[in-house]
């Protein structure tokens, strides 16, 4: 896989968790079986830009 270039598509798995949006890969996608599901978490407030007003992630990104 070297010099592969990884993209995330508009139907990219993803899960909510812990004032975070975790994007993810399946198994042999972009790494070997040992090292697990591949899997990036992005920090809600720095998507509060780009986030709708009233979805999800700015409810997770709201202080309560």
């Amino acid at each position: 896989m070297e010099g592969s270039v990884v993209t995330v598509q508009p139907n990219q798995d993803y899960y909510l968790a812990d004032k975070s949006l975790v994007i993810f890969y399946p198994l042999y996608a972009i790494t070997p079986y040992y090292v697990g599901f591949p899997m990036f978490p992005i920090s809600v407030y720095t998507l509060q830009n780009v986030a709708a007003e009233d979805g999800p992630l700015m409810i997770l990104s709201a202080d309560l």
